[in-house]
């Protein structure tokens, strides 16, 4: 099944991307089906986001789950991933 691109805006130094669904923005992980290594990756494009000075914000159908922004990570999608790696 082929899913729709999202919708992409920038603002100044922010870009964000709008998915029509949840499902849809887990797609951006799909690569990486290792818990650990999902957390690991996040955690490294927040601080290459942090060294190069650009916010990434993540929504679903308008309501933001994820924001990289200045070296912190925060949202309902990043609780889950960080979440599901301490499991494993």
């Amino acid at each position: 099944m082929t899913m729709s691109a999202p919708t992409v805006e920038a603002a100044g130094n922010r870009i964000i991307l709008d998915f029509e669904s949840m499902e849809a923005a887990l797609r951006l992980l799909a690569p990486w089906p290792n818990a650990g290594k999902r957390a690991d990756l996040t955690a490294r494009l927040s601080e290459s986001l942090a060294a190069i000075g650009v916010a990434v914000e993540l929504r679903v159908k308008g309501r933001s789950v994820a924001e990289f922004a200045g070296g912190s990570m925060r949202g309902s999608l990043l609780s889950l991933i960080r979440g599901t790696a301490q499991a494993e």
